[in-house]
């Protein structure tokens, strides 16, 4: 049952296509030169399911339509949309108009093919500089040490990240718990007790506050040593790599390369 409703689909849609084809041959055959450009532009609208052929066609019914009501710009649209097709495309001496066959030798005279642009997989060399900036100060602004982890500098990276993780956490910690003893320190009535919770308090408000000057520290040297010496560390390659390769029979080899 579903292959049938799947079948009448398709016939339906196929029937229907022919359908707007055949009244787009006929309108043009009538002179109506309006609906044939309204017809063709609804066609032209699914141009992947047509045939080059066909839209060649639909196209070329479309230029002399256009043509035909003055809409010289229209015609010439259309008729370099043929030639984006296919370039050695020509019409008809018995079926054309030889003003319209004028019009259009002038437009194949001095057509120019697009140039499709070429798909690069790969970071051009020109940016592969700015590329590796970007996402490796992009990374470091997160927390210092990941920019260098990214650029393979791992040393810098443990050096900078650990002790800025470290500070990072305890200095939310100390806010946290500073923003509490305060509390505790301005709510407390009793004489007592209000030297000791402001001990507390003040402690708690002095380590914050080194915390966060020295996560703080690390953060801007961690920028400030990318901008520096960032160019350098992406010169630098690993003097020793292994990696796997096919040979000419695709059997898988272990090439070692050493950089002297």
């Amino acid at each position: 049952m579903g292959c049938n409703l799947l079948c009448a689909i398709l016939f339906l849609s196929g029937t229907g296509f022919t359908q707007n084809l055949d009244s787009l041959e006929t309108v043009f055959r009538s002179f109506e030169y309006g609906k044939v450009i309204e017809i063709a532009d609804e066609l032209l609208q699914d141009r992947n399911s047509l045939s080059e052929e066909t839209q060649i066609e639909i196209l070329r019914m479309r230029a002399l339509a256009a043509y035909s009501i003055d809409e010289e710009i229209e015609a010439e649209i259309s008729f370099k949309q043929i030639l984006d097709l296919d370039r050695s495309f020509s019409l008809s001496e018995q079926e054309t108009s030889p003003k319209i066959i004028e019009f259009f030798e002038k437009i194949k005279s001095s057509y120019e093919p697009k140039i499709e642009p070429i798909k690069v997989d790969t970071i051009p060399v020109a940016d592969s500089t700015l590329y590796f900036y970007r996402n490796a100060l992009a990374r470091s602004l997160l927390l210092p040490g990941m920019g260098h982890l990214y650029m393979k500098k791992q040393n810098k990276a443990f050096l900078l990240g650990i002790p800025a993780g470290a500070t990072l956490v305890s200095g939310i910690y100390y806010i946290f718990l500073t923003s509490k003893r305060e509390n505790d320190y301005l709510n407390e009535t009793r004489e007592i007790e209000i030297e000791r919770k402001y001990n507390a308090y003040n402690s708690a408000y002095k380590r914050r506050n080194i915390l966060l000057v020295l996560y703080g520290v690390i953060w801007i040297y961690s920028q400030y040593d990318l901008l520096v010496n960032g160019e350098r560390y992406l010169r630098e390659e690993n003097r020793i790599s292994m990696y796997p390769v096919l040979d000419q029979q695709y059997v898988p080899q272990l090439t070692l390369r050493i950089k002297f």
